[in-house]
Parts: structure tokens; sequence; C-alpha cells
């Protein structure tokens, strides 16, 4: 059973309800008690859960009937010694004080929805003194920002990082990836393709350039530092994507061009490199394979600075649609405000309500880059890129991004590159799943703790110390993190020691 027609927001995963994973003795209550929920047909007492909610209690109840299937008894012969024994096993795991309450509520739905099934528990679960006395010893925590906020010297670094890619790279990111798509949807050169084929090679001959190699997960054969031709790119340069260029006639062109040209280390495009980094270029050219993974990072990145920078939740950026900032000028032309337009839901209907955001001039740059990543005929500006595999879904960019990694380098330590700009350092962070949005800025006195990082914020926001309350919805965090640990590789793929810059001791001013 699908949940999907139940979703109406862009952002949702689709979610289904397998009852053939129910004990088959249970099945039919289960579908009574989840109809009830789908329905909102809750009995005197009871509240109406989300969509999401819904879900999450099916494994809840589904792994309560798998243990109760054990006693090979109905749910109404259940005594209060079983409850109180499926209560004891749920508490010797390893769960959290959450989690054993959601467990618990789950088993109490199926006492509580006894009007809408034929099989239900004889008993309340809650009125049990072993429910009762566990409850008392670990009383629920409603209070927000109960996980600790990120650290400064990582969100620090990240945002500063975020900022770069939108200010200073994204325009060779773009320009890539026009080349790649322009490469893909070339027409033949020759409606031969050994002929198509010669003619890409006189081309690499006429300039002088080596041919393209194949990396590991084209050439899957490859041994070692063996450098192989590439002849699924060069069949693309061709117009001919779909041959096989590894036949006698075409393997000897590609082989008498590799022994006059030589074999390159990578596949890269024609497009140079134009953003520098200490006055060089950022990278010496960018691969024909590497463009997919510059888009993500590109986009989380804008991600990262839409949402620190204006305050919106996760769900409020997902719904982002082209043309959602307008701003207002002054009498000599001067742009004094940005508005983001978008949709809030946050206490509102499961359609949402028109909101507006005003943000600053790096959120409206970070805007205006995804305008241009998207295709024009797609209105979301977090749609996945149509080259990803997951191109057809809404869902944030950054769930692909690797999150083995929990390093990030930072630009300010005493040690120097030769060009003078302070290497980076490596600080060592733990990022956890449960870090929610409210982990990234707190309602303090120093919204997470920008006396630290502020000199980092002050380069890229002329002005602005940090947003005056708290992005929420910013649980990706994590695959944030390894992103930028991945962006620093691109420019600095030498690791260096870290260490950790001890905060500097307060001031008392003066009277």
């Amino acid at each position: 059973m699908t949940l999907t027609p139940a979703w109406l927001r862009a952002d949702r995963t689709s979610l289904r309800l397998d009852f053939a994973q129910v004990p088959r003795a249970y099945r039919d209550t289960a579908k009574l008690l989840f109809y009830a929920l789908l329905t909102e047909d809750t009995p005197p007492g009871e509240e109406p859960i989300t969509i999401s909610s819904v879900r999450t209690y099916f494994t809840c109840v589904r792994h309560f009937l798998l243990w109760a299937q054990g006693s090979g008894r109905a749910l109404a012969q259940l005594t209060g010694d079983d409850l109180d024994g499926y209560h004891g096993e749920l508490t010797s795991q390893r769960l959290s004080v959450s989690g054993v309450y959601r467990h618990r509520r789950a088993v109490r739905m199926l006492w509580a929805y006894r009007s809408r099934m034929t099989d239900h528990l004889g008993q309340d679960p809650l009125r049990r003194p072993l429910w009762q006395a566990w409850a008392r010893a670990h009383p629920r925590r409603y209070d927000e920002n109960l996980t600790d906020r990120i650290p400064a010297h990582v969100m620090g670094p990240l945002l500063s990082w975020a900022l770069r890619w939108v200010d200073d790279l994204a325009d060779d990111v773009l320009a890539a990836r026009a080349e790649r798509d322009d490469i893909d949807a070339r027409p033949p050169a020759h409606p031969d393709p050994v002929m198509a084929l010669q003619s890409v090679l006189d081309g690499f001959r006429q300039r002088g350039q080596p041919l393209p190699t194949a990396s590991a997960h084209v050439a899957p054969g490859r041994h070692g530092d063996e450098a192989v031709p590439n002849f699924s790119y060069l069949a693309r340069l061709a117009g001919h994507p779909r041959c096989r260029f590894d036949k006698v006639r075409p393997r000897r062109l590609i082989e008498e061009a590799a022994s006059d040209l030589g074999v390159d280390t990578d596949s890269p495009l024609r497009y140079r490199v134009q953003a520098q980094i200490d006055g060089q270029p950022w990278l010496e050219h960018i691969s024909y394979y590497d463009v997919g993974q510059f888009e993500r990072l590109l986009q989380v990145s804008c991600w990262i600075v839409i949402a620190y920078l204006s305050g919106m939740r996760d769900s409020e950026i997902k719904h982002l649609q082209r043309g959602c900032v307008s701003t207002q000028r002054d009498a000599g032309g001067r742009i004094y405000r940005h508005r983001l337009n978008g949709l809030a839901f946050k206490g509102e209907s499961v359609h949402g309500t028109a909101a507006t955001w005003i943000v600053t001039a790096p959120v409206a740059r970070a805007v205006a880059v995804l305008e241009h990543l998207q295709p024009a005929d797609e209105p979301y500006l977090f749609a996945h890129p149509r080259k990803s595999a997951n191109h057809h879904r809404r869902q944030h960019v950054a769930e692909r991004v690797r999150t083995s990694a929990t390093t990030i380098k930072d630009n300010g330590t005493p040690r120097t590159s030769g060009c003078g700009r302070p290497r980076p350092r490596r600080v060592a962070w733990s990022p956890r799943a449960r870090q929610r949005p409210h982990t990234w800025t707190h309602r303090s006195a120093d919204p997470l703790g920008l006396r630290g990082s502020h000199c980092i914020l002050r380069q890229h926001v002329h002005g602005i110390s940090g947003p005056d309350h708290d992005p929420r919805g910013l649980a990706l965090m994590t695959a944030s993190v390894s992103t930028m640990s991945l962006i620093g590789d691109l420019v600095f793929p030498k690791p260096v020691p870290w260490t950790r810059v001890e905060p500097r001791p307060s001031v008392t001013p003066r009277t």
C-alpha cells in the first residue's frame, strides 16, 4: 500500500505500508488500525497523526505483532505480564527514550482504537505499574535545542566554502555542464562511425592533445596505472555514443593516435577554468565525469547559503521555485532589499501558505545560480540534476553526498602555503543524524558562537554578523559537512595536520 497520493508536498519521499510483513494472524487487525489512522477516524482522546508518523508507527506496530506472534494467542488474550515482558524487552534494547515512547504509544493504539478493530488488547498498557514507573523515571522533554549546536569551527568554514562555490566557482561548473550536455547531444560527425572517429582523432592531432584516458569505473579491466584510451568518451565526441570502438579497425586507429600523441591522465573538457584561488586556477581542468559531482556540490552549497542566511526551514527551501526573488530599489536605483517568496508549512495546512523572507545579497546570488543550474522547464530550484539517477525526485540533493567523511578544512591556521595564503586546518568533528535545525544556531546572545567565526562571516556577508533567528529543517547537515570536506579536498588534496584553535578569553570592558 503506497502513501504517495497522501503527500501534498513536493519534498516528500514515497512511503509504503507493506502488510505482507505483518504476521498473518494479525494482518486484518493492522489493516483496520491503519485505515482508521489514515482516515483520521480517531476515538475520543486521540489526536490525528501525520502521514510520516503513520509510516513510523507502522514499523512499531509490526515490531509488537511479530513479538506477539511468539505467544500464539490473539491480542485480546495477552495478559498484563505479557505487556510487561514486551516493555522489558524494549528497555533492554539500545533505543533512545523517544524511541521507547514511540513503541509504547504504538502498543497503546491497539487498545485506544479497540472500537475500530475486531481483535485488540484487553487492557490499557499505560495503566500497568511497570509502564508508569518507567515513564516517571524517564520524563519526556519537549524543550527545543536538546542537541548540541554545530561547532563554530565547523560552521564557519562550511559557510565560507559554500559562499566561495556560489560566488567564485559557479561559472566554471555551469560552463562545464554546458559543454558536457553539448557533447551528449552532439550529432554524428559522419554517418560512418569509423569515419567520424577518424575526424575526432584528426582534431586531437591538430591540437597536439593527448587522447583522453578511461577512469577506473569506465574501464573495469584497467590494471594499476595503465593508461587506456577512453573508447566511450571518444564515441561521444564522434556523435556515436552507442558505438563500440573496441573492434579491430577503430581500435587500430585509436592505438595509432595514442602512440603518436600519448594518453592523458583524465578525460578533460576543453573549457578552461577561469576561477582562481590565490592567483592560481582552482583546478587544472574539469573532467567530463566530474561535472555531475560538481553540480551536486554547487547545489548543496546554494542550499547551505540559503538555509543559514535566511532562516528558512528545509521544507520551505525545497519548495523554492524559479523567480522567487524580488528586489526593491531606492530613488538612485540601488538595491536595498531582497525578498524571497515561498511557502511556509510550520503550523499551516498541508498545502502551506505564501510567505516572504527578507534576505541578503548572498542568498539572492545563490538563487540566481540555482536558476541557471536547473533547466528552463524545471520550476523547482532543488530538483535533482537531469543527468542524476534521481532527477525525477525532488528530495534534497545532499542525500547522495557521501556521509563517511568527518573532516572539513578551515582557512585560518598559522601555516601558510607558498602563495602566502594560510594553509587549511583539518578539523575533526563527529556529526550525528539527530542534529536538527536548531543545532545550526541558538536563540541566544551568541548564535552558533558567531563571536568565534565572525571574521569569516564578515569577509563574505558585508555588514551582516549572522541571522537574527535560527534556521530550521537542516537535518542533512551531516551530508553537507561531508560535501564541504570534498570541496576542500578538491582544492587542497594533500592532508595536513590539524589543531584546534582555542577561543580567545573574553575581555571585560572597563567602566
